[in-house]
């Protein structure tokens, strides 16, 4: 063991340099690190900034009658239905159509900064070309694909051959998809053309819209609000007339609440009944609440479009485990009378006045309709939320650190990740104290530990309970489906999301049960309804910010959710449908 004695001998003889060198080298490799970071950060940003500004010079250069339609009205202010008429009667081409809804989207993106990166043009351009001369053969002409000539936008991370997908993380910034994602794949095959991503919260884990790579997204009503999250690149492009459909994603909302927030569409499936293939996101292998794909539209048209498009043989063929099963046109549109329940607000979160007006509006349109509407008892969202963030939470949150470590941490989510970070016995026993002071936030708190498999188990056994005993209710009650509020407030400032993450709450309960949940556009916030906020409890500090943040929200979009048991998808399309015809029976 000389050699452990020559080594202490060093040590004492130098042992007054050690610390100082030591300290040296960690600083400096921390500098790198930062150095290497920013670099990143840059580099991403200004590839991104850089193909924007290529497509749009491109685009601009066309003249500009190429945008326009046969009576001289710009084609990206066309209904889906009346643009799908007129490229199928010739009176428009794919080619036309995709550079129009390409420019606008990157002309909207200057305000709101909702595109991330445009699909290479050549590469749009070429694809519409083609389908173009497709659609010049008679057999094609008879029978072209559902989305043919249709402009497609995707989620950030949504995988596209040769395009980079970073979640918004730095550590994913030269991440390069080596193929499309399955649905990607499928949208191709029908015709659709995707032509732009859109952004999103980094990690995905929010409902905010920002990130260090690409920044923050803007709401098309109020630049000081948010579009919702995690979806928001996508609600905020659709609502801002850049886009007709869209493709997002859910795990507690990330779809239906940005499309609500910005008075659009959007639609969660059963778990299965869409590819996740090539759909990236950082809680990989967390199989307790799924993630899923999510239609959005500017209407329901569009969702059930998308929804019949993608549930095709294309797409059973390229992901053996989704449910080989088409959607029943027929149960989307066949008129019958449904028996639905209601619940205008809940006691773990109360819907802010707004929201439970939007409730009431939405049962009368639809008893305008014929349906049968009776009053439900809301589900226990204290129990839906300390079980949806046991699942969430089970690795203790190593992942999301574990992929967060050595990123600029984004302000919209700097507050969740405190709380991660916080040593797990400080958070327990602040939770202990939090219970007595405020029972509802420790199903936040008191979930934000790490679980032994076994106690995991037990908790995917409960939700299953759980679960069954929710479908059993609705069964016994002879219910249909049901509406409720899709959030306990409308659009909130920017960066103020993570201060109510429980909010999430009556979505959170669609991916808990796994039904079928989408939400339609209802109304909007009247200076009624702020006055109203006078009386909305605040007992807690989830109170206390509910009532300062609805403050000037007037005229903000509100819309309501409609929920089906789980595999009743077309059940739930048909009830948004009636929903959206109904509110238009009332002017």
């Amino acid at each position: 063991m000389r050699w452990m004695k020559d080594l202490l001998d060093f040590y004492n003889d130098y042992k007054v340099f050690a610390v100082p060198c030591t300290l040296s080298v960690y600083a400096t490799y921390r500098l790198v690190k930062r150095h290497n970071r920013k670099s990143a950060i840059a580099s991403r940003g200004a590839a991104a900034a850089s193909a924007r500004q290529q497509a749009e010079s491109h685009l601009e250069s066309v003249d500009a009658s190429t945008f326009l339609t046969p009576d001289g009205r710009q084609i990206t202010d066309l209904s889906l239905e009346e643009l799908q008429e007129q490229i199928r009667t010739g009176q428009l081409t794919a080619r036309q159509v995709s550079q129009a809804f390409m420019l606008k989207a990157l002309k909207v993106s200057h305000d709101i900064n909702c595109v991330t990166e445009p699909l290479k043009i050549e590469d749009v351009e070429r694809t519409a070309a083609l389908l173009d001369s497709k659609f010049k053969d008679d057999a094609y002409r008879e029978q072209p694909g559902l989305l043919h000539g249709l402009p497609v936008s995707l989620k950030e991370n949504i995988q596209v051959a040769g395009m980079i997908s970073t979640m918004g993380l730095v550590s994913h910034a030269s991440d390069v998809s080596g193929e499309d994602a399955v649905l990607v794949q499928v949208l191709r095959s029908q015709g659709a053309i995707p032509y732009v991503k859109t952004n999103l919260p980094q990690t995905m884990v929010s409902f905010d819209c920002s990130n260090p790579l690409y920044g923050v997204t803007r709401h098309p009503l109020n630049h000081s609000r948010t579009p919702g999250g995690s979806s928001g690149g996508e609600g905020a492009l659709l609502a801002a007339g850049g886009s007709l459909l869209g493709i997002g994603s859910d795990i507690g909302g990330s779809g239906r609440l940005p499309a609500a927030f910005c008075g659009v569409c959007g639609f969660k499936p059963t778990q299965g009944r869409l590819s996740g293939i090539g759909m990236k996101t950082i809680l990989r292998g967390q199989s307790g609440v799924a993630l899923s794909a999510c239609p959005m539209a500017r209407d329901v048209s569009g969702i059930q479009l998308l929804m019949k498009a993608l549930c095709c043989e294309e797409m059973f063929k390229r992901d053996p485990l989704v449910v080989p099963y088409p959607m029943n046109e027929k149960a989307m549109t066949d008129k019958r009378r449904l028996r639905i329940g209601y619940f205008k607000s809940a006691p773990y979160f109360e819907a802010t006045p707004a929201n439970q007006r939007a409730v009431l509006q939405s049962r009368d349109a639809l008893r305008r309709m014929g349906h049968e509407v009776v009053e439900m008892a809301a589900p226990d969202l204290y129990e839906v939320m300390s079980l949806y963030y046991s699942l969430i939470l089970a690795d203790g949150m190593e992942t999301l650190i574990s992929a967060m470590e050595g990123d600029d941490i984004d302000p919209s989510v700097k507050y969740g990740f405190m709380l991660y970070s916080i040593p797990s016995v400080v958070r327990r026993l602040a939770a202990s104290i939090i219970y007595y002071a405020a029972p509802r936030m420790y199903s936040l708190l008191g979930n934000f530990r790490k679980r032994p498999v076994k106690e995991l188990w037990t908790l995917q056994w409960k939700r299953r309970q759980m679960t069954l005993a929710f479908l059993k209710s609705l069964g016994d009650d002879k219910l249909d489906g049901f509406i409720c509020p899709l959030h306990p407030i409308g659009a909130l400032p920017i960066g103020t999301c993570a201060r109510l993450t429980a909010s999430a709450s009556y979505t959170a309960m669609g991916n808990l049960f796994d039904l079928a949940a989408g939400t339609v556009p209802v109304t909007a916030v009247t200076e009624e309804d702020e006055q109203r906020m006078a009386d909305y409890p605040h007992s807690d500090i989830w109170g206390r910010d509910t009532k300062k943040l609805a403050k000037g929200m007037v005229g903000m979009p509100i819309g309501v959710q409609c929920c089906t048991p789980t595999w009743h998808d077309e059940d739930c399309l048909y009830l948004m449908k009636e929903l959206e015809d109904g509110l238009k029976l009332d002017g």
